[in-house]
């Protein structure tokens, strides 16, 4: 699995986007945007580092 530009704070999403064209032309079929910040505003932390500490 592949990890492409992602748009972070000093990064313009034309770079992003760019990377996203290159790997449509290597033939990837699947472009996938997610925002993390927002995932961990919702994340229940107290479940989530629970499940960190038994995998470490």
């Amino acid at each position: 699995m592949g990890v492409g530009a992602s748009l972070r704070r000093g990064r313009k999403a034309h770079s992003a986007v760019k990377q996203a064209q290159k790997y449509v032309a290597q033939g990837k079929r699947w472009v996938v945007d997610i925002d993390l910040e927002k995932f961990f505003d919702q994340v229940n932390h107290d479940m989530l580092m629970a499940r960190v500490a038994r995998g470490l």
